[in-house]
């Protein structure tokens, strides 16, 4: 806590010294307007006011690089806050590289050759909510749980459900590097945090959900994976079991989340030992698929636990 003396300017207005780390990670300087509104509270609320945008240019060079390590780059770099990507390209590298920048939110192509794309992003932080945002991501996940069930119970999976899979889990993965932009953001920006309608801890657990989705949804692909695989193995009714008591369980989470409710995530850590030793069950199988699927449940359940913690941790 930082306590700052007032100080009489002319007759009729008073002054404080401002934190000089607030101005700095604020970007402000001497000479720049802030926002003071008075709350119904009797609180102020200092602001600043819209400033130009910051540029910030990102060179990258994909002419040899995989498409996986492109991809990674992209959202590496989309995370990092960078408006302007110079990416270096190839002829035969340029269509993958247009198709992977329309899956990042808001990048638009400005200028290209058959040696250079430049990329600019639109991102307008006044179009955010955050709360909506994070529900659309977790609707994602919950839509992939049931998705994986059907995949799973098909005695022909098609490659065209496969593909819907693929697309979703993919999608996450483009989800959780923007609410990961907002958060680093936020946390070196507390003005920003003020124009997301968010304080830092309730941005935190935003993103821990988030965070721990992506990693829920990458076992749940990897599950649809072993089955595509082995399109013709008969699946036991323990591992349904296993699988819809693993569901079960995310919903009571999901639900103990947004309710802040402690006796719902108080039931999520009595149900995952049980889980847990239905997971070794499975585990046990000579099977050798099985025994993948029961190592996916293992990682979801976990997963689950985690999330359920910032729950707990924020009632205690």
């Amino acid at each position: 806590m930082i306590s700052r003396k007032i100080i009489r300017l002319g007759n009729s207005s008073y002054a404080i010294a401002l934190p000089k780390e607030w101005i700095k990670k604020s970007e402000l300087d001497k000479g720049d307007y802030l926002k003071v509104v008075q709350q119904t509270t009797g609180e102020l609320t200092v602001t600043p006011t819209d400033k130009k945008e910051t540029v910030k240019i990102k060179n990258l060079d994909f002419s040899y690089k995989s498409k996986d390590d492109i991809r990674r780059e992209l959202l590496g770099t989309y995370i990092q806050d960078y408006n302007i990507l110079d990416i270096k390209v190839t002829k035969d590298k340029k269509k993958l590289i247009k198709h992977l920048l329309k899956g990042i939110t808001n990048f638009e192509i400005l200028e290209e050759s058959d040696e250079k794309i430049r990329a600019k992003d639109f991102f307008r932080i006044e179009e955010i909510n955050v709360d909506n945002f994070v529900r659309r991501i977790e609707h994602n996940a919950q839509s992939l749980f049931d998705d994986v069930r059907v995949f799973l119970l098909s005695d022909k999976p098609s490659s065209e459900v496969f593909g819907e899979i693929e697309e979703i889990e993919d999608n996450l993965d483009v989800f959780a590097a923007q609410i990961t932009r907002l958060y680093f953001k936020g946390m070196n920006n507390p003005s920003f945090l003020l124009s997301l309608k968010k304080d830092s801890m309730a941005m935190f657990t935003n993103w821990w959900l988030v965070f721990n989705l992506e990693y829920l949804t990458d076992n749940l692909y990897n599950i649809a994976e072993i089955k595509k695989e082995n399109p013709s193995l008969t699946i036991p009714e323990q591992i349904i079991k296993t699988y819809d008591a693993i569901r079960d369980n995310y919903n009571l989470c999901i639900n103990a989340f947004y309710k802040n409710d402690k006796q719902h995530a108080f039931n999520v850590v009595n149900k995952i030992p049980i889980i847990k030793e239905m997971c070794r069950d499975c585990i046990s199988s000579n099977n050798k698929q099985i025994k993948k699927f029961a190592e996916n449940f293992m990682e979801i359940s976990s997963i689950i636990e985690r999330i359920n913690k910032i729950v707990l941790y924020s009632l205690m």
